[in-house]
């Protein structure tokens, strides 16, 4: 009796139901909330990896102390990496301030340098 005084028992009732607040509706899609879904995600995904890689500018002054070594090596194996043959000429010691970053996915070298460091 009270459902009928509400109005819920009246098919031309309009009153906001469960099915008229859902993405799926008769086993459609709506394509529009999709597509601002998949969009949003992607923005958020670009900004945390511009917010991840971002520039750290720390305060000027003498941050590596000492200079670079490099020891030269006498007979190293040569070692397979990928269609590669590296060869071990010398080990390097380094303390240094990383000064920009290039990261490479497309070159031709990519697969054995993926990034580019300069130092400073």
């Amino acid at each position: 009796m009270a459902a009928a005084a509400a109005g819920l028992s009246d098919p031309t009732s309009t009153a906001i139901t469960t099915d008229s607040l859902v993405f799926v509706k008769d086993g459609a899609m709506n394509w529009r909330a999709a597509f601002f879904g998949a969009l949003t995600a992607a923005g958020l995904w670009h900004g945390l990896q511009e917010w991840r890689l971002r520039a750290i500018h720390p305060p000027d002054g003498q941050l590596a102390p000492l200079e670079p070594l490099q020891t030269d090596v006498d007979a190293a194996a040569s070692v397979p990496h990928g269609r590669w043959r590296l060869q071990e000429r010398a080990r390097y010691d380094i303390t240094a301030r990383i000064l920009g970053r290039e990261d490479y996915r497309f070159d031709a070298l990519a697969d054995l340098i993926p990034e580019d460091l300069a130092l400073g």
